[in-house]
């Protein structure tokens, strides 16, 4: 009889733990502000891992923002130091990737060129630059001419070339937070930071995450959130660039802030917004940014030429508020 009962008791710890081990873990939701943006994340885990989030996001801040006088990046920008950690370098050797395939088109080393046109730390303008001042900024403007030496020291174009890293750092920012929670055993999550994404696993539904992608309507003030398409993405990273949320008024023409790195002046652009599908988030935040300096055929040309990354262009249709979409053949079905 009590061999009985320890078998039955064996039986049902056997059980106890196999249930444990399948049943599903509790959705966890961590927000707030960082880098001048906010954030979002959705994760399935026994536990919240809020103090390794937030230790995540200071590190970055602490090596990449431009908007941390004491973060590394202001230290180079600003002459104090010529040493680089492993962030800036993984972001520098992407930069350099990006402008090379792009022809140009995206070049963190333009933060000169941003500030002119008053879409840098010092705000707007009110009148258009001269001739003059774009050529002068444009003398400090080539990532291509910008270069690591083997003890990891930074080699500048020239003494007062500058890096602005916010077309990449946000997606480099939720790649780096998705490895840390697939370290703490992480499988379905969503992380969500200024509008860059990278998914994994399932919802709280079970389902696939469902992303909306937002219509280019525009609001500098606001911003307006009305959906153009949802796709239902696994096991990838997602960013959208535009001009329709960010623009100024400059000599009674609106500016938008995607500037063309070969002339220094806002691209003449037939793109609304773009919206990139990659392995990571790095890499579609930095083709979402590049895409947007370029014509529709060429930036088509340029993603299919990259394994693994898909795209929807929204280009202009007629002078009435209206758009057209494009797709490159992989991206996923859109729904409403």
């Amino acid at each position: 009889m009590k061999d009985f009962v320890k078998a039955t008791l064996s039986v049902l710890l056997i059980l106890f733990s196999i249930s444990a081990c399948t049943s599903p873990m509790p959705y966890q939701h961590a927000e707030g502000m960082t880098w001048g943006t906010t954030f979002h994340i959705t994760y399935s885990s026994n536990a919240p891992l809020d103090d390794s989030i937030k230790a995540v996001l200071s590190t970055i801040d602490n090596s990449l923002s431009p908007f941390n006088d004491k973060s590394l990046l202001s230290g180079i920008n600003s002459g104090a130091t010529d040493s680089t950690d492993t962030f800036f370098r993984k972001v520098f050797s992407e930069s350099v990737y990006i402008n090379r395939i792009s022809g140009g088109a995206f070049d963190p080393t333009i933060a000169p060129i941003i500030d002119l046109w008053g879409f840098g730390p010092k705000g707007a303008i009110s009148a258009t630059p001269t001739d003059a001042q774009i050529d002068s900024a444009m003398a400090y403007v080539g990532i291509d001419k910008c270069h690591i030496n083997s003890d990891n020291r930074i080699v500048k174009k020239t003494p007062y070339t500058q890096f602005n890293f916010s077309a990449i750092a946000k997606g480099f920012g939720c790649d780096l937070l998705a490895q840390m929670l697939e370290r703490n055993g992480v499988k379905n999550f969503i992380i969500e930071i200024g509008g860059e994404i990278v998914v994994r696993g399932t919802s709280p539904r079970k389902t696939p995450w469902r992303v909306m992608i937002d219509a280019p309507i525009p609001g500098n003030d606001t911003i307006i959130h009305e959906g153009m398409a949802v796709i239902e993405a696994d096991s990838c990273a997602i960013a959208t660039s535009g001009n329709y949320r960010n623009y100024h008024l400059v000599d009674s023409t609106n500016i938008g802030h995607t500037m063309n790195p070969a002339t220094g002046r806002p691209a003449k652009l037939d793109m609304l917004s773009v919206t990139i599908i990659a392995p990571t988030c790095m890499l579609a935040d930095a083709l979402a940014t590049c895409c947007m300096a370029m014509q529709l055929d060429s930036a088509i040309q340029l993603i299919n030429t990259i394994p693994n990354v898909e795209a929807l262009f929204v280009t202009p249709m007629g002078n009435e508020g209206k758009w057209m979409v494009h797709t490159t053949p992989g991206f996923p079905e859109r729904s409403r």
